[in-house]
């Protein structure tokens, strides 16, 4: 990063007025600092953060199938008062009671030829592929932004070769 490129700005989203094509105010930053600034603002390796996320979300959702499912259900009746209910010509005498059922249920899939197990290791495979993506991606920024500096710097250089063979001229 050329010397003399104001410092000041760090941070700031001000631009220069009237001129054509204005920016944001230039700052000098290292290489490291601008391969980690392109990491946490490009779009692609933004995706591939979700990707990942996503493929969490889908190995711990395949992951479900294989738990079993527990159900309890449950009912309460009381009948404070005797009454004398009359149904087609009779009656019925119901007493004061209280009745409790209950129900539970566990379902698990015994056998299932392997499918929510296999769906399981796809879902994590998916997921590994989508993390070794990610690093991939990360790594191509960091080279892309590492090879820009450098090419800035070069640039920088031959400037100044050719300031300096003008002034000789």
């Amino acid at each position: 990063v050329p010397a003399g490129v104001d410092d000041s700005a760090a941070g700031a989203e001000d631009t220069v007025s009237g001129e054509a094509g204005a920016g944001p105010l230039r700052r000098e930053l290292t290489i490291a600092e601008a391969v980690t600034e392109a990491i946490a603002h490009n779009r692609t390796v933004q995706q591939a953060r979700l990707d990942v996320a996503i493929g969490i979300d889908n190995a711990q959702e395949a992951r479900a199938a294989l738990i079993p499912t527990v159900g309890l259900s449950g009912t309460y009746n009381a009948v404070d008062q005797a009454r004398t209910i009359v149904s087609g010509g009779g009656s019925i005498n119901v007493a004061p009671a209280d009745t409790w059922a209950f129900a539970l249920s566990v379902d698990f899939p015994i056998f299932a030829f392997g499918r929510h197990l296999n769906t399981w290791r796809a879902a994590q495979l998916a997921q590994h592929g989508a993390e070794s993506t990610q690093r991939a991606i990360e790594a191509d920024t960091a080279a892309a932004v590492t090879a820009a500096a450098f090419d800035v710097l070069e640039t920088i250089q031959a400037i100044d070769v050719a300031k300096s063979n003008e002034e000789s001229l």
